[in-house]
């Protein structure tokens, strides 16, 4: 059966094209891709009640919620239960229930901060199950996001995407984002931005220009 990946992505940024392009070239399907900033209800439930290996989300994060520019649509995550938001409408879909089924090997985290405090990243692995998790631990923008996945400068350099196959374990893929994350921007002024969780629950960071462990999350 062929790896799917599930993309929602609260706007026109073109990481999410990036993302879905990368995951085409390692085999993978892309399904029905959210890549706008207002999607319907239908489409959001949709989405959550889908079986995807690999998710990107990507928008903007603060505090347990990703939305779209104008702050109209967005997802409120917790750890038994997503809350859809479409304007004044609000759905919310429990984790145990026949309309959610998201267990996803990995997700990737495009917006701001999502795995920074541990708290966050406790209930997100509860949501979704054993997983990997990529992303930031501080503000980031879609420019990062686009050159990690193997655009804007990191084009014709050793990206994400050059590191992973479709099957790659948790730690594979951990070590294929911190070490992008250190080609690009180690020594930097966004070198604490860059965060890894993998499927124990260890933190990577980079912090001098090296890969080490943070925080045992859980």
């Amino acid at each position: 059966m062929t790896d799917k990946t599930g993309i929602l992505s609260l706007g026109t940024r073109p990481d999410s094209t990036t993302w879905e392009k990368g995951c085409k070239g390692l085999g993978f399907d892309a399904p029905l891709p959210i890549k706008k900033p207002s999607p319907t209800m239908d489409e959001l439930k949709q989405f959550f009640a889908s079986s995807f290996d690999w998710v990107f989300f990507a928008g903007h994060f603060a505090g347990d919620r990703l939305y779209n520019q104008s702050k109209d649509v967005g997802v409120r995550f917790a750890a038994d239960s997503v809350t859809l938001e479409v304007g004044s409408d609000k759905v919310t879909v429990k984790r145990d229930s026949s309309e959610f089924g998201l267990r996803p090997r990995l997700v990737v985290w495009g917006g701001c901060s999502t795995l920074g405090l541990n708290s966050r990243v406790t209930y997100l692995h509860s949501l979704f199950g054993d997983h990997t998790m990529l992303g930031f631990r501080g503000l980031t923008g879609y420019r990062v996001v686009n050159a990690m996945l193997g655009a804007e400068f990191m084009a014709n350099r050793q990206h994400f995407f050059t590191r992973v196959e479709a099957s790659s374990s948790s730690d594979v893929l951990t070590d294929a984002w911190m070490q992008t994350a250190k080609l690009g921007y180690a020594g930097g002024t966004l070198e604490n931005r860059f965060a890894a969780v993998d499927s124990t629950g260890q933190r990577w960071i980079l912090r001098d220009s090296q890969v080490v462990k943070d925080s045992k999350v859980f």
